[in-house]
């Protein structure tokens, strides 16, 4: 398959209630990021994609590797992601620095890992096996965060940064989680980003979330990409690393036009590309 474009600018997540608009109407969406569980089997929809795939660059993002866990890899779960890679040919391939399931139950949830020396060693011993298995080099995004647990050895940015020394990995960094987990300690989220090592990050996410009636802090994709969030994206841009990135929207979904409205406001105002 031809890749006619690279990965560049400012993108959006593929769902599926906008399939239909992307591939029949004009629009200037640089690439899209797809959530390779929505595709592990052939049917109807990768005729779309297919299609989709001819035209636009396209990352493929999954939710089930289970890189923090310590169950034995799920071999029939890696071997269709694996078809999909060969079949899409995707820019490049995601996940997530977190757990999803344990004893063979899966949670429906991204759960974070504790930040100690015995839980970096399992990351890196299973992101190697991924990268050799997928011979890719693999982007992991790093997620929100609810509590905290009682014991930890290393900072989170501590944490990334020996993953990515010891596997080579990329990083995607997800603005929008960050600022949530300091909103919800009530910590200064410029100073993360000011450290963070961003020479190793190959893409970034935008999400819209909501403050409860406690005022918690919820990454629930389902409102427009907050300003604060905006002016991290435009701050990261002014030091001069220019970084493709996507918005997601997974709950109370606008009309493909109204999102394609949004991302070229931000793409105007606050992203240089």
């Amino acid at each position: 398959m031809d890749k006619i474009k690279k990965v560049q600018g400012l993108g959006l997540g593929l769902r599926f209630p906008h399939f239909d608009d992307i591939l029949n109407t004009s629009h200037n969406v640089p690439w899209f990021e797809v959530i390779s569980d929505d595709f592990l089997e052939a049917g109807p929809h990768w005729d779309k994609l297919t299609k989709l795939r001819a035209d636009y660059p396209i990352v493929l993002h999954s939710i089930g590797m289970n890189i923090g866990g310590i169950d034995p890899f799920d071999i029939d779960y890696l071997a269709s992601l694996k078809n999909i890679y060969q079949i899409f040919e995707p820019e490049w391939i995601s996940d997530h620095l977190c757990w999803s399931s344990h004893n063979g139950k899966y949670h429906h949830d991204l759960l974070p890992i504790p930040k100690t020396n015995e839980a970096l060693k399992v990351v890196v011993e299973r992101v190697n096996f991924l990268q050799d298995y997928f011979k890719r080099t693999l982007v992991l995004e790093n997620v929100t965060q609810y509590i905290d647990f009682s014991i930890s050895e290393m900072s989170e940015i501590e944490f990334i940064k020996e993953i990515v020394a010891q596997t080579d990995c990329k990083i995607l960094l997800d603005i929008t989680n960050v600022i949530i987990n300091h909103n919800n300690r009530k910590k200064d989220y410029m100073s993360y980003f000011n450290n963070f090592p961003m020479d190793s990050v190959q893409q970034f996410h935008l999400a819209g979330g909501f403050v409860d009636e406690s005022g918690l802090w919820i990454d629930s994709h389902t409102q427009k990409v907050q300003n604060t969030d905006l002016e991290v994206l435009q701050s990261l841009c002014k030091s001069g690393k220019k970084i493709a990135g996507i918005i997601e929207r997974d709950g109370n979904l606008p009309s493909f036009e109204e999102l394609e409205k949004e991302r070229v406001s931000i793409e105007n105002e606050f992203y240089e590309l």
